[in-house]
């Protein structure tokens, strides 16, 4: 993610403006998915007002028996087509129409998509973690944001438009790169280790000879600064373990919205 951020043009940083298309993307497919379920909740909350299949008004109106079966039959054909029609799926009709728009013209270049996900989500572990540390200042920017689920939304809409969700998941990414916090974690707690040995024999020399105390307490001091340094390196490795575990999540229940589409 570091070399690809190099790649600046006209002073833009390409990797952050593809994330922040992306999280778009993700943002408007959440939209429609919002609407649609008010839309279903409004029907839900009309149907107790629904007239049964006993006769309306209108049908006792009609005159002759002929026209009262026909007016019954009328509403009757009304009230099922309310029931079992079904909703527009418009995430389906994006990915379709997408899908479309990408196989008339010439895009060979995202065939190779899934190779840049890596140094998207490093990416979008860093605006996160930055997004979070300002909405803790004084003075909130419009930079400071609690959470980013559109970008997992978004990133799986684009595997799916490109039919890459399955050669995504060949990399194993997320596998790969809990493998190495795990790694960077045993490494960092082994310095710590060392670290404290390192103190507590200084310290117990001390006891046993105060004519170079004073110096003993200078390199105490420069140990406690290394301890301290040690410790927020580990807080900052548990919050980007955290960041791309909630990543995880969120692109596996994302791939839902898209999973019976892959095929098409």
């Amino acid at each position: 993610a570091q070399e690809v951020k190099k790649l600046d043009i006209d002073s833009v940083n390409k990797l952050d403006e593809c994330r922040i298309i992306i999280s778009e993307i993700g943002n408007v497919i959440a939209l429609v998915r919002m609407v649609r379920a008010a839309k279903r909740s409004v029907f839900s909350d009309e149907m107790p007002f629904l007239p049964s299949y006993a006769t309306p008004a209108d049908a006792l109106d009609a005159e002759g028996p002929q026209s009262k079966a026909n007016a019954k039959s009328g509403v009757d054909d009304a009230i099922s087509t309310i029931l079992t029609k079904q909703d527009t799926d418009f995430v389906r009709a994006f990915v379709n129409v997408f899908r479309g728009v990408i196989q008339k013209s010439d895009n060979s270049f995202m065939e190779s998509f899934f190779c840049f996900v890596p140094a998207l989500c490093l990416c979008w572990m860093e605006a996160s973690i930055q997004g979070k540390e300002i909405m803790h200042k004084k003075n909130i920017t419009r930079d400071g944001y609690y959470t980013d689920d559109g970008f997992a939304v978004g990133l799986a809409f684009t595997l799916s438009v490109l039919g890459q969700t399955k050669t995504y998941e060949s990399l194993n990414w997320f596998k790969s790169i809990q493998s190495k916090y795990a790694a960077d974690e045993e490494d960092l707690m082994e310095k710590k280790n060392a670290q404290e040995v390192k103190r507590s024999a200084k310290i117990a020399a001390s006891k046993q000879s105060s004519w170079f105390l004073s110096n003993v307490e200078d390199n105490t001091q420069e140990e406690d600064d290394e301890m301290t340094i040690l410790h927020m390196m580990g807080k900052r490795l548990e919050g980007n373990r955290r960041e791309m575990a909630m990543l995880f999540f969120s692109m596996h229940g994302a791939q839902a919205f898209f999973k019976d589409i892959r095929s098409n």
